[in-house]
């Protein structure tokens, strides 16, 4: 049989900042943040499927069917319509006991996320029995679906050091732990009693798919900047990210469930980032140029494995990005 997939996505994440910093004695830095955020999220899908020879079962009357080969295909057609805002919150502390050292750690607490769905699902059916000229078809659909959800997303812990190597060079080296596995998701149960309140409670099957689906990831960066002359630095770094999906999930070893009416999931795999830059300083003005090269497994699935214990359509994804980031200002 033959398969086509498209898919359109576009929205945006605002983030905004409001921190707080102090610093004890030029020994012991301490920092706190909220982080308020604004987001949107559409994403249009179409998938089709055509074959000879499939196995279908055909209604003969009310009551009875019989299974028949022949042609058959079908077009699935979804939207998603996502928006919601939220807040997390940060700490962390930098310590540096001598000029050369520095060792800083810091937590950064879920999103909590108040989020908005709507949608809605259209398939389209058609078959030709063999022996036969006469094609069936037809058509099914949801309607358009609308709710609200709580989800909590996953916690991160940093900790890092940096070394000052004889006043031309700084190295640093830093570790992150983000806790995929500890997300969470509420759903809204509504009271037709007194007041028509809106409570809002775990759901307990989405978040043990969760715990079942993601493990949490590490992070692991690398940097060096050198300054051959006081105005000038050069600049490399290396980050690798390993999948928050657990190897048996990845490799289609368990049956997945979607939310919605589209049954196609995609799973990350590893990611790497190369990183080279330099820095340019006069005075109080600055520029600095920085190339980032970044490579990301990953894996799409028309639909979960399990499904009839059939084949899935299925790709391999490959992602390449290159980026060149130039900025520059005057520094008072």
């Amino acid at each position: 049989g033959d398969a086509l997939f498209r898919q359109r996505e576009h929205g945006y994440v605002d983030e905004y900042n409001i921190d707080l910093a102090c610093n004890l004695g030029d020994i012991l830095y301490l920092g706190i943040g909220v982080g308020i955020y604004d987001l949107s999220k559409t994403v249009d899908s179409y998938y089709s499927e055509s074959h000879e020879g499939a196995l279908v079962y055909e209604q003969t009357d009310q009551n009875n069917g019989r299974l028949t080969t022949g042609n058959a295909g079908f077009d699935l057609t979804n939207r998603q319509d996502i928006t919601g805002s939220g807040a997390n919150f940060k700490f962390g502390f930098v310590v540096q006991p001598t000029d050369m050292l520095r060792i800083g750690a810091a937590i950064h607490t879920p999103t909590y996320l108040h989020l908005s769905h709507s949608g809605y699902g259209d398939v389209q059916y058609n078959y030709t029995p063999d022996g036969t000229t006469n094609t069936n078809s037809g058509n099914a659909w949801t309607p358009t679906y609308d709710y609200n959800s709580r989800l909590n997303t996953l916690w991160r812990f940093m900790v890092g050091t940096s070394l000052t190597i004889a006043g031309k060079a700084i190295v640093s080296l830093d570790y992150e732990r983000v806790a995929y596995d500890a997300m969470k998701l509420k759903e809204a149960a509504y009271d037709y009693g007194y007041g028509y309140g809106v409570e809002y409670i775990d759901n307990k099957y989405a978040n043990q798919d969760i715990k079942n689906y993601f493990k949490g990831s590490n992070i692991v960066r690398a940097g060096i900047e050198f300054r051959p002359i006081s105005s000038l630095a050069l600049r490399a770094g290396y980050n690798w990210q390993g999948s928050a999906v657990k190897s048996n999930v990845y490799n289609g070893g368990a049956e997945i469930y979607t939310s919605g009416t589209n049954p196609a999931y995609s799973f990350d795999g590893d990611t790497q980032n190369i990183t080279l830059g330099l820095g340019y300083r006069y005075k109080m003005w600055y520029i600095d140029l920085a190339y980032q090269h970044t490579l990301q497994k990953g894996v799409y699935k028309a639909y979960t494995p399990y499904a009839g214990n059939t084949d899935t359509p299925c790709a391999s994804l490959s992602r390449t990005y290159n980026n060149i980031v130039i900025s520059t200002g005057i520094r008072f």
